[in-house]
């Protein structure tokens, strides 16, 4: 029997402190349907559990809940969206809870998951739409905090700011 080397070992346990993982878990949401393939034939995707991303672009409070637009984008292997790469179109999360303003504003990152439940039509300056419409099981808004990566290597008792 070998002996590890704990040199290799503080190496390896260290690598993989750095490994990103997904916000949310994505065992029964379909990651390859994308908000840009939504405009054509959306009754194929009708409770289509997905997991979407991007940037908020307007929040609207109702009497049954928030309504959410986004730009969307990419996502990385954390499901955070890639806000530098080309947008794949706007969708609309639709959630049965209050959002606080002042929490989601425009320009923040988040991620969702949810089911796909028809389009809603809508206008971009003077241009027409149909945002896919996603009722939310989980959001994840990104922090500032979150979006830069920061490993840290160290022994011992560790604080960040």
């Amino acid at each position: 029997m070998t002996k590890l080397n704990p040199l290799l070992v503080f190496f390896l346990v260290a690598i993989a402190g750095c490994a990103s993982q997904p916000v949310i878990d994505s065992a029964n949401y379909d990651t390859s349907v994308l908000p840009n393939e939504m405009s054509e034939n959306i009754g194929d995707y009708t409770e289509q559990a997905v997991i979407w991303g991007g940037v908020i672009v307007g929040l609207a409070n109702q009497t049954d809940g928030t309504q959410l637009e986004i730009l969307a984008y990419p996502l990385d292997s954390a499901q955070r969206p890639v806000a530098s790469d080309q947008s794949i179109g706007r969708f609309l999360i639709v959630t049965n809870t209050f959002l606080e303003p002042v929490d989601y504003t425009a320009g923040k990152l988040i991620t969702v998951s949810g089911r796909i439940s028809g389009v809603s039509p809508g206008k971009i300056g003077q241009a027409s739409i149909d945002y896919p419409l996603l009722r939310s099981d989980q959001l994840h808004l990104w922090s500032k905090r979150s979006n830069r990566i920061k490993p840290v290597f160290g022994i011992g008792v560790s604080f960040g700011f």
